[in-house]
C-alpha cells in the first residue's frame, strides 16, 4: 500500500509538472555518427557495473529526475539487475537502442 501511495504522490506529480514543463519544447533532434564510425560489438553490462555506475553518480538533483540520485543509490542493489537487462536486452536487438516511436 505505501508504495502505491509513494508512486501517486511522488511519481506522478513529479511527471506531471516535468511534463507541463515540456509541453513547448521543440522535438529533439539526432546527430549520426561520423562516417567510418561503428558500435560493431558491445560487451554486456553486468550488475556489478551497473551498481559501480549508480554509486559514482553526482548526490545532485534537478527537476526533470523522477528518481531523485539519493534513492537511487540506496535502491542500487534492487534495481542494478532490472537497469542491466534493459541495457543489454536494447543492445542485443541489432545492437542499438530503441528508436522513437
Amino acid at each position: 500500500m505505501i508504495i502505491i501511495i509513494f508512486n501517486q504522490v511522488f511519481f506522478a506529480e513529479k511527471i506531471a509538472k516535468v511534463r507541463l514543463s515540456t509541453v513547448d519544447a521543440p522535438a529533439p533532434t539526432f546527430t549520426r555518427a561520423p562516417p567510418g564510425v561503428s558500435f560493431w560489438q558491445f560487451r554486456p553490462l553486468t550488475t556489478d557495473d551497473v551498481i559501480s555506475a549508480i554509486r559514482r553518480l553526482p548526490v545532485k538533483t534537478s527537476a526533470a529526475d523522477p528518481i531523485p540520485t539519493s534513492a537511487l543509490k540506496q535502491t542500487a542493489h534492487l534495481v542494478a539487475s532490472f537497469v542491466t537487462e534493459l541495457f543489454n536486452g536494447s543492445l542485443a536487438v541489432h545492437g542499438s537502442l530503441p528508436g522513437c516511436v
